[in-house]
């Protein structure tokens, strides 16, 4: 995707350069049947998106390859995941249909009469993280969320449209603050609107979805994908009038919503000029002690002296074990509960 600043896995991390980095794997495609065989396509970062629509990292011409065909995505733990974007022709791995799985070295991805081989051991990829353990709200120790934090702070520095992915319970409207407040407009006002709940019943105007209250600030648009076609098209006119700063948040891989006829294919290209991923807790289990005493500072109690209790260490054992599928909402409640 266009100057994509999505969050890109560690692997490992190096001293070299004067800081910690980043390194990962570099993913490497090789278009054997199709179209476009003889095509072959090494990645620039952690995330490939293929398909033939425009924006697609990896860009094939084939006409049985939907616009946003599948991606794969570099995980904390090194692997790589191939997802299919809701493909008329569907994704299939060395034969199998598949919705999502993590590839092997030299699978065979087949999209459509397209056939990719894979390698997921083509060098590796050196990335930059920030050396501070914060970025406005969000906190992180962990490399996953040092890079997010690097991330976050490139797209503070320019008003381009930025689009926040990720599951549920993130943090991605606080990262959408945090990127305001570090902006050139972050005098300005900033608005959050619920997309799922602006009425279809008042498209006519963009005052009457409130779609234009932040000039000269920044708009937040949670839930983006719950846009309907109408309403996208007044939101990329704002865009286009750079009459305020956009930020996207959303659930869903946009790509699939374009394939589905729901989401308009200039709005995504719009919005995702620079696209961030925010991690789940699972693939930043390094930060939960830091987590813990967020917590432990809210319920007004010294995270010092709750660290030098036998129930600190018990706590954080059983945090280290779960995988947390609600993210933070679910984490929190959780320490709140076994403290109080």
């Amino acid at each position: 995707m266009p100057d994509e600043i999505s969050l890109l896995a560690p692997l490992t991390n190096t001293g070299t350069g004067g800081g910690e980095k980043l390194q990962i794997r570099r993913v490497y495609l090789e278009v054997s049947e199709g179209a476009d065989a003889g095509v072959d396509y090494t990645a620039t970062s952690g995330r490939v998106v293929i398909g033939t629509g425009d924006g697609c990292d990896l860009r094939l011409t084939d006409g049985t390859v939907s616009r946003y065909h599948c991606e794969l995505v570099v995980q904390a733990n090194g692997t790589v995941r191939a997802m299919d974007l809701g493909s008329r022709n569907g994704t299939l791995v060395d034969g199998v249909w598949v919705e999502r799985c993590l590839l092997h070295e030299g699978a065979v991805i087949a999209l459509g009469n397209a056939r990719l081989r894979f390698s997921g051991e083509h060098g590796w990829l050196t990335l930059e993280v920030s050396a501070a353990a914060k970025f406005g709200p969000l906190r992180g120790i962990s490399l996953v969320m040092r890079r997010v934090f690097f991330s976050l702070d490139i797209a503070s520095q320019n008003l381009r449209p930025v689009l926040l992915e990720g599951e549920i319970g993130t943090g991605k409207e606080a990262a959408a603050m945090a990127i305001h407040a570090n902006s050139a407009v972050k005098t300005g006002p900033v608005r959050v609107i619920d997309c799922g709940r602006l009425s279809d019943e008042v498209n006519a105007t963009a005052n009457g979805t409130g779609l234009a209250s932040a000039p000269g600030g920044t708009l937040v648009l949670a839930n983006v994908e719950l846009l309907s076609l109408e309403q996208q098209k007044m939101v990329s006119h704002l865009i286009e009038a750079a009459q305020t700063r956009v930020i996207a948040t959303t659930t869903r891989p946009l790509g699939q919503e374009v394939n589905a006829g729901r989401m308009r294919g200039s709005f995504y290209r719009q919005l995702s000029q620079q696209t961030l991923v925010m991690p789940p807790v699972r693939d930043r289990i390094e930060d939960l002690p830091l987590l813990l005493d967020e917590v432990v500072t809210s319920l007004q109690m010294d995270p010092a002296v709750f660290a030098q209790s036998s129930r600190h260490g018990k706590l954080l054992e059983k945090l280290q074990r779960h995988r947390w599928p609600g993210n933070l909402p679910e984490l929190r409640a959780y320490i709140r509960t076994a403290i109080a």
